[in-house]
């Protein structure tokens, strides 16, 4: 048996509603801004950029737009947004592919390290032999 009543039921099932609309109307008020760039490749590259944001970054984006007076300001607000998520994800490319070589690198060192101590101890066991 369940403790919640079919009032508070229903009171859940409208607030999860509410909160599906919202997060629904923010991405139709985007997608419609988007919709509105008149080059297509450029539309295409902010309907890419869009997917990446999560639901508060949307929501801001979807207030600024809202926010804005005029179609150039809308596109201003997009263009800056989506740019500014598109050179985050470009630095955080670079700094994957930075660490990748510093491991790389780090492993090479230990490698040529190993090798020069073994050379130096057969050397060594070379010469006690002698």
């Amino acid at each position: 048996m369940s403790n919640i009543s079919s009032v508070d039921r229903s009171v859940i099932t409208a607030n999860v509603s509410s909160t599906i609309s919202s997060g629904t109307s923010v991405v139709t008020d985007i997608a419609k801004t988007i919709a509105a760039v008149s080059d297509a490749n450029q539309r295409r590259k902010f309907s890419q950029n869009l997917d990446l944001l999560n639901s508060d970054q949307q929501s801001a984006l979807s207030k600024a737009l809202l926010d804005a007076n005029s179609e150039t300001e809308r596109m201003k607000i997009l263009r800056d947004v989506l740019t500014d998520l598109q050179s985050k994800r470009i630095d955080l490319l670079v700094a994957n592919v930075t660490e990748k070589e510093k491991k790389s690198r780090t492993n090479t060192y230990l490698a040529a390290g190993a090798f020069i101590l073994v050379g130096i101890g057969l050397v060594a066991l070379i010469v006690k032999r002698a």
